[in-house]
Formats: structure tokens, C-alpha cells, sequence
């Protein structure tokens, strides 16, 4: 637990706390089973369309074609989360990495309040219908709310662990304006997220004649203010963001 700080994926476990390390691992572990149950889901519907059994509206091709896709989406979300637990994650090139994690993350983590929301009120409401099997909703369910969970823990602890430098201080302390690219990223979501806000609580502005008719049902209006809420505070964690200096302590 003794010893420097080295450089970039090379520094000891001194100065970061051994207990976020285990719950870093512990998450991204439980993030790759959850993704794995998903993961058994979508081959099973495969291995069943193409033994004749698919879905009636959708025909074989399409069907196993599409699961294919969400197959290889979850495979790499299974090795991402995996590669935020392990020795060699660290050693991977740090811009495809982040990439997958951070869309991943981006797309997931902020689901996981609507997630529950929605979860509880089908609940309450006597379940969501449907023919599928109770089973394979358990598991697509926790799936991915075990994913969102899993990556909004093991995410920023091996962030810190591989680029300590990046994470001292304050963003507000650092020198420089912010620039011209995040000051278009905070404009651009923060437009986004008033226009889902305003979605979210009746509002029809930009929506066509058409779509007014319909309403909107609760499960919409939950999805857009959990857009619009999550929006904002990703528009005012972009203000933050000045020079280059937290970019450069970012090495592949």
C-alpha cells in the first residue's frame, strides 16, 4: 500500500483507497454477469428462430439478424466490464476503451432511475402484459440494470486508478477558458434538455400534429424528463471542462 505515484496505468494503490479498488471490481464483475444474462437471452431467441420457432410478425432472417447485432453489443459490454476489473484492462489503448465504456455508461447509467420508476409502477399496475416468458423479462430487466449499476461504480474507479492526475483538484481550479467545443456541448444539451423537460410535463413544442393526438402515456413523459433531467447535468458538467491539461494527463 506503500510507494509513489507513477505514471499513467503504472501507479501503486498509495493514495487511492484499497476499499474503492474491491468495490471497482466487485461492480464490474456483477456488470458482466448481469450483461451475460442478457447475452443467454438473445441466443436463446436466436438458437429457437432458427430451429422455426420465431416470432410471427417478424420474419426468420430479420429477427436472428437483429438479435445478432444486440449479441455482439452485449459481448463487448460483457468484455468491457470485465476489462475494468482486470490487470490487462489496464494495458488495453485508452481511446476504444473509454469510448465503448463511456457510451455504454452514457446510454445506461441515466436509464437507471426511469428503470426503477417504470419497474415499480408496472408493478403496482398488475405487470406490462405481453406473451413473453416472466423469466426472460427478469432477466433483460436486470440485465440491464445490473449493467448501468455495475459500470456507474466500476467506470470511475478504474479511471482514477489508471489516470490518478486527471481526478486531483477541481475542474474550476484548473487555468484557461473553457473552449470553444465544450461551450457548443453545454448549449447544445441544455437545449435538449428543456425541450425534454418541457415534453415530460405536457408540453408540445416541435411535436407534429400527429403525435399531439396520442398524449403521451406516462412511460413517455418518464422518459423524457429523465432525458431532459440528465441532460442538464451533463451540460453543467461540460461547463467545467477548460484546456487541454486534464486531456493531455490522458495517455494510450
Amino acid at each position: 500500500m506503500t510507494g509513489p505515484v507513477g505514471v499513467a496505468g503504472e501507479q501503486t494503490e498509495s493514495g487511492f483507497d484499497r476499499r474503492w479498488i474491491v468495490v471497482g471490481k466487485v461492480a464490474g464483475y456483477s456488470a458482466a454477469l448481469a450483461m451475460s444474462l442478457y447475452l443467454l437471452v438473445k441466443v436463446i431467441w436466436i438458437v429457437v428462430a432458427l430451429l422455426g420457432n420465431g416470432p410471427d410478425d417478424m420474419g426468420t432472417t430479420t429477427w436472428v439478424v437483429l438479435n445478432a447485432v444486440t449479441v455482439g453489443m452485449s459481448a463487448i459490454g460483457v468484455t468491457v466490464a470485465l476489462a475494468l476489473t482486470q490487470n490487462w484492462g489496464r494495458r488495453l489503448p485508452a481511446r476504444p476503451l473509454i469510448f465503448f465504456a463511456w457510451v455504454g455508461g452514457g446510454f445506461l447509467v441515466p436509464m437507471l432511475p426511469y428503470l426503477v420508476i417504470s419497474g415499480i409502477l408496472t408493478a403496482l399496475r398488475g405487470g406490462g402484459g405481453g406473451s413473453a416468458p416472466a423469466w426472460e423479462g427478469f432477466l433483460i430487466g436486470f440485465g440491464f440494470l445490473g449493467m448501468a449499476a455495475g459500470l456507474a461504480v466500476a467506470l470511475p474507479s478504474y479511471l482514477r486508478q489508471r489516470w490518478p492526475v486527471a481526478f486531483q483538484g477541481r475542474l474550476g481550479d484548473l487555468p484557461g477558458r473553457p473552449s470553444w467545443f465544450a461551450l457548443l456541448a453545454v448549449a447544445v444539451t441544455v437545449a435538449l434538455g428543456v425541450l425534454w423537460l418541457c415534453w415530460a410535463v405536457g408540453g408540445t413544442l416541435g411535436i407534429t400534429p400527429a403525435h399531439r393526438a396520442g398524449g403521451g402515456d406516462l412511460n413517455d413523459r418518464l422518459l423524457n424528463g429523465s432525458a431532459g433531467l440528465w441532460a442538464l447535468v451533463g451540460g453543467r458538467s461540460a461547463a467545467g471542462l477548460k484546456s487541454r491539461e486534464i486531456v493531455a494527463t490522458i495517455k494510450a
